[in-house]
């Protein structure tokens, strides 16, 4: 995405979906990260017998999802600031299919 800031600036690019493209991939990186924290302090927890270990891995699996998922839109959000809709359609449709599988697969196990 950086390499197509020349063409934000100049007005080649819808702005907003630019900006919405680039929040994706922070919050997606932000979200990840932090689910891998609170993972390794769930495996901390878990070695010491602490009581905290059901809410760390609350947590950790809360912001992973939520990062695997913007991680999943972001193909979409680029294709479609790129004007490739007809790509950007297809990766839109099969980001809501993963959405799906997840919400389906965490049902199944919670």
């Amino acid at each position: 995405m950086i390499f197509l800031y020349a063409r934000y600036n100049s007005g080649g690019l819808d702005g907003l979906l630019y900006r919405l493209t680039l929040a994706s991939i922070v919050f997606s990186i932000f979200f990840l990260g932090v689910s891998g924290s609170y993972y390794y302090f769930l495996i901390e927890a878990l070695e010491r017998k602490r009581s905290e270990a059901p809410t760390l891995l609350q947590t950790a699996d809360v912001c992973f999802v939520l990062g695997l998922a913007l991680l999943l839109l972001e193909p979409a959000l680029i294709l479609v600031t790129l004007h490739l809709y007809d790509i950007g359609a297809v990766a839109i449709v099969l980001w809501a299919l993963s959405l799906i599988v997840i919400a389906n697969g965490r049902r199944r196990f919670t």
